[in-house]
């Protein structure tokens, strides 16, 4: 049976701010791979300041896209829990780990 949930105004905020912190972590990435694209050119120019320079700011750009995007799953595991909680759902340990170890 399925079952279903109807979102309060402020898990509907919260969702959303998961949401946009989500669209940011992919835009952080969509940076790094074009900040290393120009790495690439400045690397073929002989530039190697530049390349150094450029692939340093990418792997800036790719760190703070994944620190975002851990806290985007740790926010979103919590909005799960607080709704089942509400409901009385469960949530079975082996889906609750799943996809670690």
């Amino acid at each position: 049976m399925a079952r279903t949930h109807i979102f309060t105004p402020e898990e509907k905020l919260e969702l959303d701010d998961i949401i946009a912190l989500s669209k940011e972590s992919a835009t952080l990435y969509e940076l790094s791979v074009c900040t290393l694209d120009r790495a690439i050119d400045a690397m073929e120019r002989r530039d190697s300041g530049e390349c150094t320079r450029l692939r340093v700011q990418a792997l800036n750009y790719e760190l703070r896209a994944l620190t975002l995007k851990i806290k985007v799953l740790d926010r979103y595991q919590q909005f799960l829990e607080n709704i089942s909680r509400t409901e009385g759902w469960t949530i079975r340990k082996e889906a609750k780990n799943a996809g670690t170890g």
